[in-house]
C-alpha cells in the first residue's frame, strides 16, 4: 500500500490513474462496502465518511495482498478520522509526496490553460502572473478561466496591464 499526498490539482488522480491502468485496479467510490478481488485506489481519502468499510478495506488488501493507494490533499496526520486503528494504520503506510510546483512548472501549467483556451498570452505576463499568484494548479486553472472571461467581456487582450488591474 501507498498513501500519496499532494495539494488538490496537484496531480494524485492522473497519477492514480496511470497506476491503476497498469495494475488493473478498481477505483473506490467513497464509502463503498463491497471489497475488492483486485487492487484498489481510494481517490481523495478525506472524502470518505465511512471509516469501518475504510477499516475492513485497508484489512482486507493487506490479506489478500492486494496493493492499494490512496491519495490525498491531507497528510494522514491531518486526516479527521475518529476510528484510531484507521489512523495508526494509515498513518504506517508509506508517504510519497508531490511537491508543491516551481516557477518553470506553474509558467508551463499557466501556458497550456491559455492554449487550451486559444488565447496567445506573451510570456511577460506569464512571468506577472506566476510572480503574484498561489502557487497552486487549481488557483492557475480558475484564474485562467476567470482572465479569459473577462478578456472576452471587455474586448482586450491579456497583457500586463489588464492582468495587473484584475489582480
Amino acid at each position: 500500500a501507498l498513501y500519496l499526498h499532494a495539494e488538490r490539482g496537484g496531480g494524485k488522480t492522473h497519477l492514480a490513474h496511470m497506476w491503476a491502468q497498469k495494475a488493473q485496479a478498481v477505483f473506490l467510490a467513497p464509502d463503498e462496502v463491497a471489497l475488492p478481488a483486485q487492487a484498489a485506489v481510494v481517490d481523495n481519502i478525506e472524502e470518505w465518511k465511512n471509516e469501518e468499510a475504510l477499516f475492513h478495506l485497508y484489512n482486507h488488501t493487506r490479506t489478500e495482498k492486494l496493493p492499494l493507494l490512496v491519495t490525498s490533499a491531507r497528510l494522514p496526520s491531518a486526516l479527521v478520522f475518529t476510528l484510531p486503528d484507521l489512523l495508526s494504520r494509515l498513518k504506517s503506510l508509506p508517504l510519497a509526496e508531490i511537491a508543491p510546483p516551481d516557477d518553470v512548472l506553474l509558467s508551463g501549467v499557466l501556458r497550456k490553460h491559455f492554449s487550451d483556451r486559444q488565447l496567445m498570452v506573451g510570456e511577460e505576463v506569464i512571468d506577472y502572473i506566476v510572480k503574484r499568484t498561489p502557487r497552486s494548479f487549481s488557483a492557475l486553472a480558475e484564474l485562467a478561466a476567470k482572465l479569459d472571461a473577462d478578456s472576452l467581456a471587455q474586448s482586450r487582450t491579456l497583457s500586463v496591464p489588464f492582468v495587473r488591474n484584475y489582480l
